[in-house]
């Protein structure tokens, strides 16, 4: 036992001292400097990601803050209005009382929407409240503020309310539930959807309970994805083809059509499956394809954290460009034709002919000129489906914000998304964000002249 101890106490010390001149030696010194950077670096990440949180944190207070601010203008106001109401109906009452034929008439009657609605911190809870339909009477008298409050105009609302009530009237299983008409219930709805306000705030500012928030925006976006539906629609062989006639793309990205991208949303949560490394956030994930004008033609069902290739993979959109004389842009993030299939002799039938990634950097070395000029093409071309994600969330601000936890563990999410993305795509197809005539020439150019006279030099 005891030379059994000895052995291990000598094999310790031969250990410690190998350790010390491995760290004095050059190679020693080096590898520590190293650990120490990296280190450094990895601390420096964290510092900035915390640095971020707070950031968004404070963004996020100083809007609810404004929020509140409104609100308490806006119940201010009625206050003063609900007052002056009370003292002339005494006075009344005290003018009859005198005359003597008081009968009780001028009792205010009560409101059965407002006895289930919280007590708001900025009114006296003796004070009556407007009823819902009140308030959406109040907010929709102004039409000219209808862009700001809801993000569409009077005519568009008028349109879509005689469109949803169409689809409910001929739908047994949308027939409207609910004791409020289906304008209240969409005009709700949309002004959830462009402010992205909390559920708190609307309950507050429409005077009601969060169930009945709740349930009237679960019905109304169930009626609207199924009304804008169609929207949004796969085009067939033909309409790609004529599609890639119209477009001047470069001949070394001849045959794509449209464009391949990941979307992350933020969602009220901290369940484990639901987070993202890449985001370093909570959230659910969904793939679109675009059209270079910009139209989203397709996206993906949501699904909790982030990663883009295992959706690609399990979507099984690929095989719809399997034979096809039309391809597919992607970022870096994707693999459309993996090295198997590209290595295989003779040619796989599944490789997809026409879609393209970015040319990837060796890990010791540096990308050639033309190798160069490919990716910033191929950029170029494909940004637009960065721009379709712009012009959706700074449309319709509920997906700037976190996504409520109860709506995005059920179908109302992806149906939320659809009435977005066909709204988005009524827009588009009026006012293109790229007309056929586009052509990334200008800046592009330039660059390819400077790499040509680098290579003469």
């Amino acid at each position: 036992m005891v030379k059994t101890r000895q052995k291990q106490q000598s094999d310790r010390e031969k250990w410690a001292e190998q350790k010390r001149q491995q760290l004095n030696s050059p190679d020693g010194k080096e590898k520590a400097r190293e650990n120490q950077r990296r280190y450094q670096l990895r601390k420096k990440d964290e510092q900035n990601q915390l640095e971020q949180e707070v950031l968004d944190l404070r963004k996020e207070v100083q809007f609810l803050r404004a929020k509140c601010t409104e609100l308490e203008a806006a119940y201010l106001a009625v206050v003063d209005g609900t007052a002056k109401a009370e003292s002339q109906h005494q006075q009344a009452e005290r003018s009859d009382d005198v005359g003597g034929g008081s009968d009780g008439v001028g009792a205010v009657p009560s409101n059965p929407d407002c006895q289930s609605a919280p007590a708001s911190p900025f009114v006296p809870s003796s004070s009556p409240l407007p009823s819902l339909t009140q308030r959406c009477d109040e907010l929709m008298q102004k039409p000219h503020r209808f862009p700001e409050i809801i993000g569409m105009d009077g005519t568009e609302f008028d349109g879509l309310v005689k469109q949803a009530a169409d689809v409910a009237e001929h739908q047994r299983e949308l027939k409207n539930e609910t004791v409020l008409p289906l304008k209240y219930l969409i005009f709700i709805f949309f002004f959830w959807v462009h402010t992205g306000v909390p559920l708190f705030v609307l309950c507050v500012l429409f005077c009601t309970n969060r169930t009945s928030i709740r349930r009237y925006l679960a019905y109304t976006s169930k009626l609207l994805s199924a009304t804008l539906e169609s929207e949004i629609r796969w085009p067939d062989d033909e309409e790609w083809m004529s599609e890639r006639g119209r477009w001047k793309i470069p001949e070394f990205l001849r045959g794509a059509v449209c464009c391949l991208d990941g979307k992350f949303f933020r969602v009220s949560t901290r369940a484990p499956h639901s987070y993202s490394g890449h985001h370093h956030a909570y959230g659910k994930n969904v793939l679109f394809i675009t059209k270079f004008t910009g139209e989203i033609v397709w996206f993906s069902k949501s699904v909790w954290g982030a990663q883009d290739q295992r959706e690609w993979n399990s979507s099984g959109k690929r095989k719809d460009f399997l034979g096809r004389n039309y391809g597919i842009l992607a970022d870096g993030g994707f693999t459309l034709n993996p090295v198997a299939l590209l290595r295989a002799d003779p040619p796989s039938p599944q490789v997809l002919k026409y879609s393209y990634t970015p040319i990837k950097r060796p890990k010791k070395g540096d990308l050639n000129p033309m190798e160069k000029r490919f990716n910033r093409y191929q950029s170029a071309w494909r940004v637009v489906v960065e721009q379709s994600f712009a012009q959706l969330t700074n449309r319709f601000r509920i997906f700037q914000a976190r996504f409520p936890r109860q709506g995005a563990s059920s179908p109302q999410f992806d149906q939320v998304l659809t009435v977005c993305v066909a709204l988005l795509n009524r827009k588009i197809r009026s006012s293109p964000l790229r007309r056929y005539s586009w052509e990334p020439k200008e800046e592009l150019n330039r660059e390819v002249e400077e790499m040509e006279e680098e290579e003469e030099v």
